[in-house]
């Protein structure tokens, strides 16, 4: 992106300002600024070691009466290009310095329309068919470049979408440069309002702009689904989503099903959820990622598993969930126990996970909190066991008056993966003061690799003086691996050096 397009793209949210009155006008700027020095983490791999970064991430959020803009700026500066000290001659390094304008987006909202038209972030339902979204922790942010107009009636919500895919272009794991893979995508949904409930239909159609084989032809997905939220009182609420699909792939037609429900319950005397999920062949892919060696998939649907835990395959997936809690103290004090069966995989291969667990949460003083859980689970295919995990997790926070308090945070698992045992753990201890910041020890184990670092220490230090100012500071060793938020899994290098990250809020106007 040149110099010039991003001025005049700066040029163009600013000149909406003026227009109208003061007390119509606002404009808030965020940037968020990363320092960073990576030295050798020790995972066996030298293409990820000794090298410095400096990134910012500047955005405007400007609006005037009903019209609205966001902006994102990106710019990022590599100290070194580990990749290329062992490649040969030519090759291009994946660390990437540039400045690009990220994110652009133009809002107007009408009596009963609005129109928008740049990136946005786009889910339908429960993310079965679409879901583009942002995830910070995962360093994931994919958006739709395009079209987007939504009519609002009294009963009948309908939109519809059309444009390209949009990733961030740096990736927060790797932090290596990824190409947008600019698949074509196109969507519609019509939405019911009948009282509480809400009833809907969608289509879906993506484009592959690069196939994965090109005498084969174009890959291309069509899909359809519909979904029902049926608030029955205060003490049922049901919910059901459905979809069917076809796609090209290699030249080869597929059809995928996917089916999800939900009840939620108060029973009196306990609460109780229940889930079943059925995913047959169902994916929405894009085109291929060199970096990540993946396709870029676009929809993401619930996984019955717990939020942090490894989602293996979430395309074909039979399983039910249920969760019964029950408060205590007048709330204060709440008990749970879950119980999932999760059978993932083709037919032929599927592999049957069983995970139960439990915990309590309680909250007392004017800000003392303590949560604790812990549970086994088991993965087995045709009789053999593949994995098991026993796990225990605490997050405690202890009020001593004037604004200070304890935290101490424990997540310890003891895993077998073919019957070799081995242990993973973090435990994070320290002060917090009200308005202050806080002052932690990080220390972390990880015993699956005896040929890598098994043991990390790091000092943490947040800062959060003031409501327009945030700032976090990391010095030592971090621990890697897999990292997994509502199914959506990663795998974080482990970290060795110093980083500073700090976040800025302020009113222009």
């Amino acid at each position: 992106m040149s110099a010039g397009r991003i001025a005049t793209a700066l040029v163009v949210l600013l000149a909406l300002l003026p227009s109208a009155s003061r007390a119509q006008e606002s404009l808030r700027v965020t940037n968020t600024t990363l320092l960073e020095y990576r030295g050798n983490n020790e995972n066996g791999i030298d293409t990820d070691d000794e090298y410095g970064i400096g990134l910012d991430k500047l955005y405007l959020d400007g609006q005037v009466g009903d019209t609205s803009a966001h902006l994102q700026l990106d710019g990022v500066y590599f100290t070194a290009s580990p990749d290329l000290r062992s490649a040969p001659a030519g090759q291009r390094s994946a660390y990437v310095s540039e400045v690009r304008l990220e994110r652009f987006r133009l809002q107007h909202e009408f009596s009963e329309v609005t129109l928008l038209g740049g990136d946005t972030h786009l889910q339908l339902g429960r993310g079965i068919a679409l879901s583009l979204r942002k995830v910070d922790e995962l360093g994931l942010d994919q958006a739709l470049r395009g079209g987007h107009v939504v009519w609002h009636g009294e009963t009948v919500r309908l939109q519809a979408f059309g444009g390209i895919t949009n990733i961030a272009n740096m990736d927060g794991v790797t932090q290596r440069h990824l190409e947008d893979p600019n698949d074509t995508l196109a969507g519609a949904s019509a939405t019911l309002h009948a009282g509480p409930a809400d009833i809907s239909v969608h289509g879906l159609f993506l484009q592959n702009r690069v196939p994965t084989l090109e005498m084969a032809g174009d890959d291309h997905t069509v899909l359809g689904g519909a979904y029902v939220d049926l608030p029955l009182s205060y003490r049922l609420s049901l919910y059901a989503e459905g979809a069917v699909q076809q796609y090209r792939l290699a030249g080869t037609n597929h059809n995928g099903t996917a089916a999800y429900a939900s009840a939620d319950m108060d029973l009196g005397i306990v609460s109780l959820l229940v889930e079943g999920l059925y995913l047959s062949d169902f994916r929405v892919a894009g085109s291929f990622d060199e970096v990540l060696q993946q396709p870029n998939f676009y929809n993401q649907p619930p996984t019955l598993e717990r939020y942090d835990q490894e989602v293996l395959d979430n395309q074909n997936v039979r399983g039910a969930r249920a969760k019964i809690s029950r408060p205590l103290l007048d709330g204060r004090l709440v008990l749970y126990v879950n119980g999932m069966f999760r059978q993932f995989g083709p037919a032929e291969a599927a592999v049957d996970a069983l995970h139960g667990y439990g915990g309590f949460e309680l909250t007392y003083g004017s800000s003392s909190r303590w949560f604790a859980s812990a549970g086994y689970r088991e993965e087995t295919q045709e009789g053999r066991t593949l994995k098991t995990m026993v796990h225990a997790e605490s997050d405690w926070v202890q009020e001593l008056g004037k604004g200070y308090s304890l935290h101490l945070t424990v997540n310890h698992e003891a895993r077998t993966l073919d019957d070799r045992p081995y242990i993973r753990g973090t435990t994070l201890f320290g002060m917090e003061k009200n308005r202050l910041g806080a002052l932690m020890l990080e220390v972390g184990y990880d015993t699956q690799n005896p040929n890598q670092r098994q043991f990390f220490l790091a000092g943490i230090f947040a800062w959060h003086t003031y409501d327009w100012l945030t700032a976090r500071a990391v010095v030592g060793s971090q621990r890697g691996g897999l990292k997994c938020i509502g199914g959506v899994c990663r795998d974080f290098p482990a970290f060795t050096g110093a980083r500073l990250e700090a976040v800025l809020h302020y009113d222009l106007l």
